[in-house]
């Protein structure tokens, strides 16, 4: 084998840098010929890196910066246009896949609706379902705790009692009935009256035509209210004997409604009652005002004839000539 010293570098061996050459333990170089090839890679690597630097761009003067500004702008405005065009072709895109996506979309949300509401739908019939069956069921039971420990007798006198009173209180609040015509008669009435309270407050000159005095009702609406005030506390007692069933039972809420019914028509004669005795007390005192204050007049009137009673004879004689 040849040595170190007979080996040729070629074109595939890579030269080490002189900074890492091997080095005997003395410092000297092991071999003078490497130290040779070495300094010649040295030199052309310096060759290398001047050349380098002559060819490298030369700093910018004061002659070379318009040059360099504009193409600055140029690389800006550039920029610009391409981010513009990719903000387009963005909306463009978006505008050619709004249609789909917006049918997509709410054929998605059509679908989703319908099988929520076709659920509740389901649901609710359940639940329709089972509320009318316990309803049912609650009925029946109130029904038989009605009926418990009664005799059938006793059982046919609440039904007929039931139906009669459901029957009367009906007919009372048609627009016919005796109920109805009582209130009817007294707004008439109250409407004529308050017309003349009303005319004689602002001095306003009666219609001829018209009485100015407040008359009552008419007996004939009282005898209708006494007879009507006397049939609904018979079906109030009626109503009573009827005893009461399960408040959350259609028959515990029947028999509540009809004695709340015939409550209210008692209380709202009363009160009505109670309005024309006020108002025709009102007129009393009015008419016995107006009477107060025509005989003072006349009795000044008297005593002024009895100071004057030349000017009496004057007019004695002007009465006996016309």
């Amino acid at each position: 084998m040849k040595g170190v010293s007979d080996q040729k570098p070629n074109s595939q061996t890579t030269v080490k840098p002189a900074a890492f050459r091997s080095r005997s333990a003395s410092g000297q170089d092991v071999n003078p010929k490497s130290r040779s090839v070495d300094d010649k890679h040295a030199k052309v690597l310096a060759i290398r890196n001047n050349n380098a630097s002559k060819q490298a761009p030369k700093s910018v003067t004061s002659s070379g910066a318009p040059a360099v500004a504009k193409s600055d702008s140029i690389d800006a405005l550039a920029d610009d246009d391409r981010q513009l065009q990719r903000e387009l072709l963005r909306l463009h895109v978006l505008h050619s896949t709004s249609a789909d996506v917006h049918g997509q979309w709410r054929d998605s949300a059509k679908r989703r609706f319908h099988v929520r509401f076709s659920e509740l739908a389901e649901r609710h019939t359940e639940i329709a379902d089972i509320s009318f069956q316990t309803q049912e069921l609650r009925n029946r039971s109130a029904v038989v705790h009605w009926c418990r420990n009664v005799q059938a007798s006793e059982i046919d006198r609440r039904v007929q009692t039931l139906s009669k009173c459901i029957h009367e209180i009906n007919e009372n609040l048609e627009t016919s009935g005796k109920f109805s015509n009582i209130i009817e008669s007294f707004e008439t009435w109250h409407t004529r009256t308050r017309q003349i309270q009303g005319s004689r407050k602002h001095n306003i000159p009666a219609d001829p035509a018209v009485l100015a005095n407040v008359e009552e009702i008419g007996a004939g609406w009282q005898n209708d209210v006494d007879a009507l005030q006397r049939r609904l506390s018979l079906l109030t007692g009626e109503l009573r004997t009827l005893g009461s069933a399960r408040a959350n039972s259609a028959l515990g809420r029947l028999l509540v409604l009809l004695q709340d019914l015939v409550l209210d028509m008692l209380a709202e004669v009363d009160c009505l009652r109670s309005i024309e005795y006020e108002m025709m007390a009102q007129e009393k005192l009015w008419l016995e005002n107006q009477i107060t204050s025509l005989s003072l007049k006349v009795q000044s009137e008297m005593r002024d004839k009895r100071k004057s009673p030349s000017k009496t004879r004057s007019y004695i004689g002007q009465a006996s000539s016309t």
